[in-house]
């Protein structure tokens, strides 16, 4: 897919884009159908070597571009979703919404977009006015931990349980820990596996990761850092713990000493050269207006209109399906809805050569090896398997899109054989960041 993403960073339309927004920090880019703004956007940050937060209208257009994105980018990108309740609601937090928006706000945090490579942040404009954090007490709340170390284990039970992990007979899930004498199991929200702790007395002889299932250790480890941000600190004002100003510090490097009720957007924590692409900015704060209002939320309209100022202080692009007035800040790149397939098998093929005879590169897109095997040996017994401008490949497109200016279709298998539900991609906590850092 990363060759995908260069040949459409290489479209002279992207240059006038990159153009205007030197020239200025805005720029309107028209003529998008299909799924062509989410590629558009991570082929700019490969363009750029900038990261790119793209801004959906809707929970699901978010949804949609992340599934997209997910398969074309791997670990260069991440997803950032809104609670599924508004933060004066009590309903428990989802530990997968939770260990998302962490993630995040803690890669952001501490690692330097440069050294990482680009980077694209997907996001429903909704969760940009969901609190988060301010960016010091996210890098400021960790616990190291160290192999040798003494640890008051009375102390460490106090911050975890002010930190809003729960105390279980046995961790299964993200959020929880365990104290058997001295065996200590932790499962930070944002790890893929939980960790082990042994302890003679005070002192920490081992810390391993292990399987919850099997209880089978996977590997040791020197030290690990945890991050204790709360749940609640997402979730606007708090009350502090009982108790909590005079809690031991269990070990050192941990700072549990933040200000109660402070918080900030995900807007504040963007690194400097963010460029944000905006799609249809209109109807997603019309629609985000709508929405506060009807779960009546406290002054709807002053929070979109500060939502669309936090917009005015970074770079963006704000990207339309219809045409846009061209000029220093306007710009129009012709994209073309893909064909709608009959559904019918033989007309499928017949309809597919046409396609291949225009276009100098057609793509079709299969969500998995099976659908991919499958549509090889379709394609060789319809005489097209060795047709050199029609590819097959791994990955997941919502809607498919011709670009003319390149020759290029791109055509997820859906659409090819007329099937429009598209089974949305389970997405689970990436474990692609240093295991002994569980940030």
């Amino acid at each position: 897919m990363e060759s995908l993403l260069r040949e459409i960073a290489a479209l002279p339309s992207l240059a006038d884009v990159e153009r205007a927004l030197d020239a200025g920090s805005r720029c309107e880019l028209g003529g998008l159908w299909g799924s062509s703004p989410t590629l558009l956007a991570a082929a700019f940050a490969l363009r750029r070597n900038a990261t790119v937060l793209l801004v959906l209208p809707s929970v699901e257009d978010a949804d949609e571009a992340a599934d997209d994105l997910a398969a074309a980018l791997g670990d260069r990108f991440r997803h950032f979703p809104a609670w599924e309740t508004l933060p004066s609601e009590t309903a428990p937090a989802d530990p997968r919404i939770f260990a998302d928006r962490l993630q995040l706000l803690l890669e952001l945090s501490t690692a330097a977009p440069a050294a990482t490579g680009p980077r694209v942040v997907t996001t429903p404009a909704l969760a940009l006015v969901q609190p988060v954090p301010p960016p010091g007490r996210v890098s400021g709340r960790t616990l190291t931990l160290t192999v040798g170390e003494d640890v008051d284990r009375e102390d460490l039970v106090r911050t975890l349980v002010e930190s809003e992990m729960e105390r279980s007979p046995a961790v299964d899930m993200p959020g929880e820990f365990s104290v058997r004498g001295g065996i200590f199991d932790l499962f930070p929200s944002t790890s893929p596996r939980p960790i082990r702790l042994e302890f003679f007395g005070d002192t920490i002889e081992s810390i391993r990761s292990f399987d919850p299932g099997t209880q089978s250790s996977d590997q040791s480890f020197r030290t690990v850092t945890l991050s204790l941000v709360r749940k609640s600190d997402f979730r606007g004002a708090r009350q502090p713990v009982a108790g909590e100003a005079s809690a031991a510090v269990p070990a050192q490097g941990c700072d549990v000493s933040t200000s109660a009720g402070a918080t900030a957007s995900l807007l504040e924590h963007l690194p400097a050269g963010t460029v944000l692409f905006l799609k249809e900015p209109g109807e997603a704060l019309d629609r985000l207006g709508r929405l506060l209002a009807s779960e009546g939320a406290a002054e709807p309209q002053e929070t979109t209109a500060a939502l669309h100022r936090g917009f005015g202080r970074f770079p963006r692009v704000e990207v339309h399906a219809l045409p846009v007035g061209e000029g220093p800040a306007g710009v129009n790149l012709r994209t073309v809805s893909t064909q709608r397939f009959s559904g019918d098998l033989g007309n499928i093929f017949a309809e597919l050569r046409t396609l291949v005879s225009e276009s100098r590169r057609v793509v079709v897109l299969c969500a998995n090896e099976a659908e991919e095997e499958r549509l090889h040996d379709l394609l060789k017994e319809e005489g097209l398997g060795t047709e050199r401008r029609l590819e097959v490949l791994l990955g997941r497109l919502a809607r498919g899109f011709q670009l003319p200016d390149l020759g290029l279709v791109l055509l997820p298998h859906q659409e090819l054989f007329n099937r429009y539900r598209l089974r949305r991609a389970a997405r689970q906590v990436k474990d692609s960041r240093p295991i002994d850092t569980f940030l």
